[in-house]
């Protein structure tokens, strides 16, 4: 994973916006949302290395989100 730390980052960078968005429609508290935004991150860096850099990132993620949002 660390060779692929910069990807990972710049690519959550991009998408962190939208995933805090999707949280936030479904987690009404904003101690919860943060929370569950916060295990979003850290399920994400846990799985990047599954990633499939030929699929969209940011779907892949919002599925990691849905996932954790579950689990909230």
């Amino acid at each position: 994973m660390d060779d692929r730390r910069p990807e990972a980052t710049r690519l959550w960078t991009l998408a962190q916006p939208t995933v805090s968005a999707f949280v936030g429609s479904l987690v009404r508290e904003i101690r919860d949302r943060d929370d569950v935004l916060q295990e979003v991150a850290v399920a994400f860096m846990n799985s990047f290395a599954s990633y499939d850099h030929t699929r969209p990132f940011v779907a892949w993620v919002i599925g990691i989100a849905r996932n954790q949002v579950s689990l909230y």
